[in-house]
């Protein structure tokens, strides 16, 4: 008997559901626990599901009998779909790279970064290789395997300023060292550079996560989905001088999980200057600490 073939969207919507589309990926409300955000990701390619605030999943069949339905005929297959896959795994490197790696503080030193931080952090200088002549940090995923490097250039006359062997969409840095920071807080900032991350982390501020950018990548936001948020904090530079790049950038940030999150927490929160670097080297930390708590950390 030849089987039904099963258009997941359209049997969805049928069902009630409102559906976004987000990185290949059917984002639908849990209505069955009452949830009012876009806060379960369904593959449309074979129906599994993955609830990000209750961190379950399972089977199409499964997800339909929540919804309050059936599939009648139980011989079926999924249509075919133009999704695209974004669910590959990144690059792992080997660890023999640190071998390579000389430590080295000197440039965040030099921007007023406490040094004591990189007793957690991996950073230094390669001694040959694609990433020599920069002042590298080793980014790790949420299993401390190593996924990448990103190096910021040492000479003026290099470009680009920053290289990334790695794409910036498959990671979460540095969620390995903060994640349970984040989820005990219920808040969290979102940063655009190192420079940023480091400067916090040495104002003390260790509930950040940076994006490498000012794109909000699918990755992250499910990470944030799953850690029941009460507040976000949305701190890209502050670009005043060069068309307001950044501070546009924020509001598509805040755009963007106001999807998914109760627009009333997320806020956003630009540097005084126009990095949190900047602010940390014209104010001192006690003064980064001071302007988010009085805003709303």
């Amino acid at each position: 008997m030849e089987s039904e073939i099963l258009d997941i969207k359209s049997f969805l919507q049928d069902k009630g559901c409102k559906i976004q589309q987000s990185g290949g990926e059917l984002q639908i409300i849990a209505t069955w626990r009452g949830g009012q955000n876009f806060s379960v990701s369904v593959n449309p390619r074979n129906g599994n599901w993955f609830d990000f605030v209750e961190a379950s999943g399972g089977s199409f069949d499964k997800l339909v009998t929540l919804l309050g339905g059936e599939i009648t005929d139980q011989n079926y297959s999924f249509s075919n779909t133009d999704f695209i896959d974004e669910l590959k795994l990144p690059k792992v490197f080997d660890k023999s790279i640190l071998d390579n790696l000389i430590k080295d503080y000197s440039y965040w030193e030099n921007r007023a970064i406490d040094k004591s931080i990189f007793d957690e952090f991996t950073v230094g200088i390669f001694k040959d290789g694609k990433m020599t002549k920069r002042h590298c940090t080793v980014i790790y995923g949420q299993n401390k395997e190593i996924v990448g490097v990103s190096g910021r250039a040492l000479e003026n006359w290099m470009k680009p300023k920053w290289k990334h062997l790695f794409k910036v969409s498959d990671v979460c840095f540095p969620l390995y060292l903060n994640k349970k920071i984040i989820k005990e807080k219920q808040e969290v900032v979102i940063v655009e550079s190192l420079g940023n991350l480091f400067s916090l982390w040495s104002a003390g501020i260790k509930n950040v996560i940076c994006i490498f950018g000012t794109r909000l990548h699918n990755k992250i936001l499910s990470n944030l989905i799953s850690l029941n948020l009460k507040n976000i904090i949305v701190s890209l530079d502050n670009d005043y001088e060069n068309h307001n790049v950044g501070n546009l950038a924020a509001e598509k940030v805040k755009i963007k999980l106001s999807n998914f999150f109760d627009e009333n927490i997320i806020k956003i929160i630009l540097p005084p200057e126009k990095d949190w670097n900047e602010t940390l080297v014209a104010r001192g930390p006690d003064s980064i600490v001071g302007l988010l708590r009085e805003k709303s950390i």
